[in-house]
């Protein structure tokens, strides 16, 4: 389906990692992004359990992001 997957992993891991850099919104901003990158990846690969994750730290950073 897609021929370069791994390049969208590479991507996802490097947005989460380079978040860890920032504070506040702006981490959650970079993170959101690579967790999107990986929920794709997770799509094209079929992995349930890596889609689950990256949604549950998306819910995570909105309402801790509306909580506030």
């Amino acid at each position: 389906m897609f021929e370069n997957i791994e390049l969208v992993g590479w991507v996802g891991s490097t947005l989460v990692i380079l978040s860890f850099f920032w504070d506040g919104w702006k981490m959650r901003v970079i993170n959101t992004f690579g967790c999107l990158s990986w929920m794709f990846y997770a799509i094209v690969q079929e992995s349930m359990s890596l889609l689950f994750v990256n949604a549950a730290i998306i819910f995570v950073h909105i309402y801790k992001t509306l909580s506030k």
